[in-house]
């Protein structure tokens, strides 16, 4: 059986916005070609609409991957801000810089592998996993800067527990500013 080679017709930019759309992570070029079966031509014309496209702002392209995504998506990894706690005890953080119009994605610090371990106000260097419309789970990687350092603790025989279920080391009062006293009620 012979097969007749089949013209492909490039696809337009609202076909090219609708495949990133629906990918979770950034794309290649040659993901793209190989996704659309183009060649030659094809491809040079497609290369010219994503310049067109980037310069517009609809797309950009990562600086060390030269992966091809949506603007309001989010690299491997960055430097997020940790804003809060979830009910769950995870850390919620935001990018640190965040450019876009849009809202910014929501990112679930599900591993802290720091020590002691990144808190509120904190920022970090983090990994990032796609996990769902605009949800990421991130991984710290390193600590950029330090926030406040407070803690929510119970007091105790002269001890404060942390209640942030990954601090476990109790920690000593031994003075307060000023040469307070601690008042038990």
């Amino acid at each position: 059986m012979v097969k007749k080679n089949k013209k492909v017709t490039p696809p337009d930019m609202s076909e090219i916005m609708d495949y990133l759309t629906r990918q979770s992570r950034p794309v290649s070029q040659k993901e793209l070609n190989r996704t659309f079966g183009l060649k030659g031509d094809n491809r040079v014309q497609v290369k010219k609409m994503m310049k067109e496209m980037k310069s517009q702002g609809l797309i950009r392209t990562e600086q060390k991957s030269k992966k091809i995504t949506l603007p309001s998506n989010l690299p491997d990894r960055m430097i997020v801000e940790i804003t809060g706690i979830d009910s769950m005890g995870d850390l919620i953080a935001r990018p640190f810089e965040w450019l876009s119009d849009m809202p910014a994605p929501q990112v679930i610090v599900t591993t802290d592998q720091l020590s002691p371990p990144a808190g509120i106000g904190d920022i970090v260097q983090v990994h990032l996993t796609p996990a769902g419309n605009q949800i990421y789970h991130a991984k710290t990687l390193r600590r950029v800067s330090v926030g406040d350092n407070q803690m929510v603790g119970v007091y105790e025989n002269g001890k404060v527990y942390s209640v942030d279920r990954r601090l476990k080391q109790a920690f000593s009062l031994t003075g307060l500013p000023g040469g307070r006293k601690l008042k038990n009620r």
